[in-house]
């Protein structure tokens, strides 16, 4: 597929300006994840999360996977199956040890975070709004203001 130009690139600017305001309004603000951390050391936790986490997994599960599988099972069914595939990976990284809960879990909240990043890919077909969304929800900018 051709890769988007100029005016295609910033199409997902008011669908992502609308979920980080709603997604920042409902969040946690109850601990500061990084209080006591040196802001060198923050900043650089926080850009080797991003790398690992959200850049890499993006790049995996939505440009690579979902596009090859779109091919062979068309847009919904691939948008579907790698967020249940993502889903799963969250399960290793973030479940307590109690396979169905956890997997229940991960389906109710990876899985639709999943569903939507996987739209966003097949709609704009640019990483931009993938890697801010996914950041943002790996650090979650909020937080930094502790029990505001």
């Amino acid at each position: 597929m051709a890769r988007p130009d100029g005016p295609r690139r910033v199409e997902a600017v008011p669908a992502v300006i609308a979920y980080l305001v709603v997604y920042l309004a409902l969040s946690d603000r109850s601990e500061n994840f990084l209080a006591g951390v040196p802001l060198l050391d923050a900043v650089l936790l926080l850009l080797v999360g991003f790398a690992m986490n959200a850049l890499l997994e993006e790049v995996f599960y939505r440009r690579w996977l979902l596009t090859r599988w779109r091919a062979v099972l068309g847009p919904w069914a691939a948008v579907a199956l790698s967020a249940v595939v993502w889903a799963s990976w969250h399960v290793a990284i973030q479940g307590s040890g109690a396979p169905v809960p956890d997997a229940m879990n991960v389906l109710a909240n990876q899985g639709v975070s999943g569903l939507f990043l996987g739209f966003l890919w097949l709609r704009y077909r640019v990483m931009w709004p993938l890697l801010v969304i996914h950041g943002v929800w790996n650090a979650n900018p909020l937080q930094f203001l502790g029990g505001a």
